[in-house]
């Protein structure tokens, strides 16, 4: 039985490790692994090592990817990308980014504090505002009608949002093309 798709190589661990944390969990077998289970018998497999063993073999320093990374999302701007292209170089720094850090998370199974859901509320409150950040101009009154907005929307849909404004204008500028060439055709 398979239970990711990513196959340990030696320069992904991190994507591995994340991977089989997230089908770990689903399958409620996570806190075998992360030793926060009652300890096996002394004759049972040292599952515990196991994980531990491969963090120290395979787990390298991400620091100079998190940093160029980190870097690469705060120098981008859509400039003469299309807002579909924006939105996908985005997300595509954003997901590995999500790749190389190992953030914190609450696993127990009765959990109480909402400290999952207001750690990935604040992620997707700071991907939102790097993301509105880089638009260009154009985008400026829609940008700040977004901000204002109680909820915040999510990433996506904020992403549906502008599309749909980029449709609208753009019906909005082939109408006014269409009535400058009819008054053309009226004056000749």
């Amino acid at each position: 039985m398979q239970l990711v798709a990513v196959i340990l190589t030696e320069s992904n661990y991190n994507q591995w490790r994340r991977s089989m944390s997230i089908a770990l969990s689903s399958k409620l077998k996570y806190r075998f692994v992360d030793g926060t289970c009652s300890k096996p018998a002394q004759n049972a497999p040292l599952l515990m090592h196991g994980m531990r063993y491969l963090e120290v073999r395979y787990a390298q320093s991400n620091v100079p990817k998190l940093f160029n990374l980190r870097k690469e999302l705060s120098h981008l701007e859509q400039g003469s990308l299309s807002l579909s292209g924006y939105f996908t170089r985005f997300r595509t720094i954003n997901d590995e980014l999500d790749s190389v850090v190992n953030k914190p998370r609450c696993i127990c199974a009765q959990c109480t504090c909402q400290v999952n859901a207001k750690l990935i509320e604040i992620e997707q409150n700071v991907q939102l505002t790097h993301f509105l950040r880089g638009l260009n101009d154009t985008y400026t009154t829609i940008r700040g009608q977004i901000l204002l907005m109680k909820p915040l929307p999510t990433l996506n849909q904020c992403y549906a949002i502008l599309l749909q404004e980029e449709n609208q204008s753009n019906i909005h500028n082939s109408v006014s093309v269409t009535n400058d060439n009819i008054a053309m055709s009226v004056k000749a």
